[in-house]
């Protein structure tokens, strides 16, 4: 009996220690993601559900065009993450103090089927931003994402950060010029057009623009190819 006690609490170690890893690590790659799109304050990564407000910031704002945003979505996504607590610790008071385990059950169902439709909402923020930063592991991370928790999709953007631009960035400059190109001229739009096919786009690893004959990256050093 002691042995399997011990064993045991030694699985019980080696679980813990592998959830606060993926919590890190997963802080750390949606974190990087924020930083390569801009996001001011990108550290929320590592606050408990401040975090599912910046996952559906990237997913349903930065990373849709424009026409496309779902902003609302963000919200009920934290709002929902906040509400299963509620639900949960509203039962739990229920049943210490009125010793009623009905009311303590349907919370902690409730509770469950809340936090399913937090995981469904924050799988397809990631996968809205993973459909354009690395394309064919969209569908993957978002299902595995679903089941096991948004910090193992972090967890493969962290291991994947070397393939991730922030084309977030890139996507809202490329539209913001093609809006601001309809209010243009012909004469305007062939003096545009000129000016753009004088220079590189943007920089691979950081989103900056580039000129034409810059070899480097005047932000983030990276070789221009």
């Amino acid at each position: 009996m002691f042995f399997i006690g011990i064993i045991l609490i030694f699985l019980l170690i080696i679980f813990i220690g592998i959830a606060i890893a993926l919590y890190v690590l997963g802080s750390l790659g949606i974190m990087d993601l924020a930083k390569k799109n801009n996001f001011p304050r990108p550290w929320i990564a590592f606050i408990p559900y401040a975090n599912i407000y910046l996952i559906g910031k990237l997913g349903y704002d930065l990373y849709l065009p424009k026409s496309k945003k779902k902003p609302y979505l963000i919200w009920i996504t934290f709002g929902l993450s906040l509400g299963s607590i509620l639900v949960s610790s509203l039962g739990n008071i229920e049943n210490l103090i009125f010793k009623n385990s009905i009311a303590s059950i349907s919370s902690g169902t409730l509770s469950y089927l809340i936090s399913i439709a937090v995981s469904v909402l924050v799988a397809i923020a990631l996968y809205n931003v993973m459909k354009k930063e690395i394309k064919e592991k969209a569908t993957l991370i978002a299902i595995l994402s679903g089941f096991f928790g948004f910090n193992l999709g972090g967890t493969i953007i962290f291991f994947m950060r070397k393939k991730i631009t922030g084309k977030a960035r890139i996507a809202d400059t490329e539209t913001n010029e093609l809006e601001e190109d309809e209010d243009l001229n012909d004469n305007d739009k062939e003096e545009k057009t000129k000016s753009k096919d004088s220079k590189v786009h943007y920089c691979a690893n950081c989103g900056q623009k580039l000129e034409k004959d810059m070899k480097f990256c005047s932000k983030c050093g990276t070789p221009v190819e």
